[in-house]
């Protein structure tokens, strides 16, 4: 069980957090502080696998808020087009107006 102290900073910082994926750990965090379900049962009602519930509160447990707030990087492979050689030659085609992001 969590302090309450701890559980308020965890919900206020996760509230305030602009990253969607942190924030999708609030609802988790604040069910499980409640003692009354089990990985399974929160798994379940939050949408997520029993693992990643165990990787959430590892890193509360070891980093506290800001371990909860750390991410490695995003899932899958880079993307091609952030290659310098690519950003080198679509920058100058983009600044001409050749491309636009808007019809």
């Amino acid at each position: 069980m969590l302090p309450a102290a701890t559980r308020a900073e965890v919900d206020r910082r996760l509230e305030q957090t602009s990253d969607l994926r942190a924030r999708e750990r609030r609802p988790a965090v604040r069910l499980a502080v409640s003692g009354q379900h089990t990985y399974r049962e929160l798994a379940r009602i939050v949408a997520c696998s029993t693992t990643t519930l165990q990787t959430w509160f590892a890193k509360l447990a070891q980093g506290g808020v800001a371990g909860l707030l750390v991410r490695r990087g995003g899932p899958g492979r880079p993307s091609p087009l952030r290659a310098p050689q690519v950003q080198r030659a679509l920058h100058p085609e983009l600044r001409a107006g050749r491309w636009l992001s808007e019809p």
